[in-house]
Formats: structure tokens, C-alpha cells, sequence
């Protein structure tokens, strides 16, 4: 079912991967490191926002991120001049979360999308999105994530995602990610250009009524095909709390970057001897 929903839809959840005391136990560790500053890491400064296009992933240079200074003035600083924050090493800081995204419920939507064992995790990553008043930033417009691949079969990564906000302590509607449920291979090529980086107003009514806004709520996990349909995340209505993985080829142009991800020797040695494969890229420290 979970392998035509991805093929067909772009799409499948998991409901509640994460049981709610863990999501309590993670949101309350993760968003502890907001108070540290050089645990964090990518988030794009709004003053420049006059010598970039926000609407382009272009803008995720260096030299327009936050730097330690304003990290150091807190919270309510630099809340208000970007739209989110990562939190570096999340698999080496967040212990109770490799559990859940190296189980063996995630590794099987993934095993029954490729087909095969061949897959390997490429990417992770905690952001923290505020709510404000900045403009929207390029992942909150449809778009669809670029490759540098040839190859269909290299091409392919699916994204997933799991929210860990919570309000009072409990957990919460997370239903801010869409997907428009056509395969690019069915939309011409013009109407791609035009649809790439574009808001909903402005969609044809054709990709507006295949729109999906997936039931989310926190604990959940996400999977999506990002690079074969159409996607976009609203602007947090709270304070937003993601993990985000990707999975794919080796042979993928991300598999480039896997090395950058950490994880502890120990933590390695809990796995059986699929994750450990699947997991293969990234760096054991």
C-alpha cells in the first residue's frame, strides 16, 4: 500500500513512529540548544534579504547565514531575523532519536520504495522554524528539489520527516507540508518552469485540485518523493520542531555530503546488520 501511495501520490505516513514521551523528552532536549549558540548552525540572516532572491535555494551561502554573535544575543534576537535554525549533529546530540530513525518501521516504506537493499541514508538534519513576520523562504513556495544526477534510478531520494512540536507538552496538529499529487512526468515542461518556486494563487486549477495536505500530527513520520512532485511547507503557525532525513543511491549528488554527518561508534554497534549498511556513509566518531 505505503509503495503505490509513494509511487502514485508522492506521499505516505506513519502515524505516531514517536510515542509522545519521547517527543517530550527530544522537544524539550532539542529546543534546550537554542540557548547554545554554537550548537547552531544555517540560519539565514534577513538583512541581506535586499542582495538575494528568497525564493531560491541560492540564498544558503555562508555569507548569509547567522553568524555566533547573533546566536549570542538570544532568542528573541535571532528569532526575528531568520526563519529557522539547524542544530549541528543531531545524531551525536540526540540519542533517543536514532532509535526511531534507523527502525526498522522507516528502513521497510524505504526497502519496499527501491525495491532492493541498495539505499543508503545521505542526509539529517533538526531545523527549528519560528513564527514571525519575515517574508516566506524558498521552501515554503511548490517547488521541486533539484538533482544533478543522469539517471532516473540515481535520481531518486525520498525525504521524510518527523515533527516533535509540541504545545503545553502535548502533542500537536503538524499538518503544514503539501505535495500536489501529479508526477512531474505527467506535467509538460513549460508548465514545470512555470510551477517551480510559485504560491498556490497562482497554480492552475488542474495542480490546485490535486493538492494534498497530509493529516500530521506530532510523532508522526512523513515519507515524500521530492524530486518527482511538487511540495511546500507553510510558515509555522508555533514554534516548529522537524527531523529531516534523506535516503537514496549512493550514486546520488547528497551522497557527497553524507560524510558531514555524524553518528557515535556505540550507537553503530546497536544496529543489525542492515542499518549498518544502510547507514554505511555517514561518519562513526
Amino acid at each position: 500500500m505505503y509503495k503505490n501511495q509513494l509511487k502514485l501520490k508522492g506521499f505516505y505516513k506513519t502515524p505516531s513512529l514517536v510515542d509522545e514521551k519521547s517527543c517530550v523528552l527530544l522537544f524539550n532536549q532539542m529546543t534546550k540548544h537554542l540557548k547554545k549558540p554554537k550548537s547552531l548552525i544555517k540560519g539565514i540572516n534577513f538583512k541581506y534579504k535586499k542582495k538575494f532572491n528568497h525564493k531560491y535555494p541560492s540564498v544558503r551561502q555562508n555569507k548569509f547565514f547567522l553568524n555566533q554573535a547573533d546566536y549570542q544575543k538570544g532568542l528573541k534576537f535571532f528569532s526575528k531575523h531568520t526563519n529557522s535554525v539547524q542544530i549541528k549533529d543531531p545524531l551525536l546530540k540526540f540519542n533517543e532519536l536514532n532509535k526511531y530513525i534507523f527502525s526498522q518501521k522507516i528502513y521497510s516504506v524505504l526497502r519496499n520504495y527501491f525495491k532492493d537493499e541498495n539505499f543508503y541514508f545521505l542526509y539529517a538534519a533538526i531545523r527549528i522554524h519560528f513564527k514571525n513576520n519575515l517574508p516566506q523562504m524558498d521552501y515554503n513556495f511548490f517547488h521541486l528539489d533539484k538533482t544533478y544526477n543522469s539517471s532516473n534510478k540515481e535520481k531518486n531520494i525520498i525525504k521524510f520527516w518527523i515533527p516533535f512540536s509540541l504545545e503545553k507538552g502535548k502533542k500537536i496538529d503538524c499538518s503544514e507540508f503539501n505535495i500536489i499529487s501529479v508526477n512531474k512526468k505527467k506535467i509538460s515542461k513549460d508548465l514545470i518552469i512555470k510551477t517551480d518556486y510559485s504560491i498556490k494563487k497562482k497554480l492552475p486549477l488542474s495542480l490546485k485540485k490535486k493538492i494534498n495536505t497530509p493529516d500530521i500530527k506530532t510523532g508522526d513520520c512523513l515519507f515524500f518523493d521530492p524530486v518527482n512532485f511538487f511540495h511546500n511547507a507553510n510558515k509555522p503557525n508555533n514554534l516548529r520542531v522537524v527531523f529531516y532525513g534523506v535516503a537514496g543511491r549512493k550514486e546520488n549528488y547528497i551522497a557527497k555530503k553524507s560524510k558531514f554527518i555524524k553518528i557515535s561508534k556505540k550507537e553503530i554497534k546497536k544496529f543489525n546488520g542492515k542499518i549498518q549498511k544502510y547507514t554505511s556513509l555517514i561518519s562513526k566518531v
